[in-house]
């Protein structure tokens, strides 16, 4: 059977009343369950995005350094079965293997090489196949690509010019998978301004959560005039811009200051009186001058909206240990 695709229904699934999606990892490899899950998690961001009847049902948003693409990943061809009307092309009967994508034809073979006419580059270590004469899949490693011309570790005897050429493992793909590819951030609003009595420093995160922490001015802090504004500020704006290695993303910093604020407070050391118990500086702070309350992470519940959520099945084996028999 071919590999279930809801990609062109999930708004029509959301509006049905669908509020969470399962993605069936069992038996697949790592690239298959990151590849196919930021798929699903870009298509879910942008029915949030679009429609305002939908929220998400946890805090954070997920970053990707790769573009995913589920045809660059084991299947046997998609589709919707029955979502939209009972169809007949659901199964895979050409053949049980992972053909891969379409990439053009051989129109010349050499000594150990051959040429395909394709617009797609390649890559040292790319797999291709092809079908044989009898309908079986013959499948190959390309050990180099110069250009359109390809250098397999072994030539088989079945390719033939015109044979139909399709690549079922992108090198340069995978191993963009393989490395640290996905982040997950909350992202934290900082407001600093200054008060009667010296500055606040206030964070706001994407569900409404914040927390103010005041700093009263004495001899070291807030009476002296900075000798450039402008550095002042956008130095001041760098550092409270900077979370670390943290579970928060700072979004723009907004300053409410007078000439007078913009001094050297975001440089300057605190003051006689202590910070309360319960408080301790962060691991990375924006000022010497700061502290922030400890809070653990917040999930956020389902409250006024319905929520969008997305999630595989079960941790993904190592490539090397697993067999891809069953479908998506």
């Amino acid at each position: 059977m071919k590999d279930n695709n809801q990609t062109d229904n999930i708004l029509a699934l959301a509006q049905a009343g669908v509020g969470s999606f399962k993605i069936e990892g069992r038996l697949k490899d790592l690239s298959y369950v990151k590849n196919i899950t930021a798929h699903y998690r870009g298509l879910l961001d942008e029915v949030i995005a679009n429609n305002p009847e939908f929220t998400r049902a946890s805090s954070g948003r997920s970053t990707y350094t790769f573009t995913p693409q589920p045809d660059k990943t084991f299947n046997r061809g998609y589709t919707d079965y029955f979502a939209g009307g009972r169809q007949d092309d659901i199964g895979a009967f050409d053949s049980p293997a992972f053909v891969g994508e379409l990439i053009g034809e051989v129109v010349e073979i050499g000594e150990g090489s051959f040429t395909v006419n394709a617009e797609k580059p390649f890559h040292n270590g790319d797999g291709v196949c092809f079908y044989d004469a009898h309908g079986e899949v013959v499948g190959m490693r390309i050990n180099r690509a110069e250009g359109k011309t390809l250098f397999p570790a072994e030539m088989p005897e079945e390719l033939s010019e015109g044979a139909t050429l399709f690549r079922n493992r992108d090198q340069e793909f995978e191993r963009s998978l393989e490395k640290e590819s996905a982040n997950r951030r909350i992202s934290v609003k900082p407001l600093f301004a200054e008060t009667a009595t010296g500055f606040a420093l206030t964070l706001s995160d994407e569900d409404g959560v914040s927390v103010t922490v005041n700093l009263e001015k004495c001899e070291k802090i807030g009476s002296e005039i900075a000798q450039n504004p402008e550095n002042a500020l956008a130095k001041l704006k760098e550092n409270l811009g900077k979370f670390g290695n943290t579970m928060f993303v700072a979004e723009p910093v907004e300053l409410k200051l007078s000439q007078r604020g913009s001094c050297r407070s975001a440089q300057s050391t605190p003051c006689a009186a202590k910070p309360p118990k319960n408080w301790r500086p962060p691991a990375s702070p924006t000022t010497s001058a700061l502290y922030v309350p400890i809070r653990p992470p917040i999930r956020c519940p389902i409250r006024r909206k319905n929520s969008l959520t997305s999630a595989t099945s079960s941790t993904p084996r190592p490539a090397s240990s697993t067999k891809n028999t069953e479908s998506n």
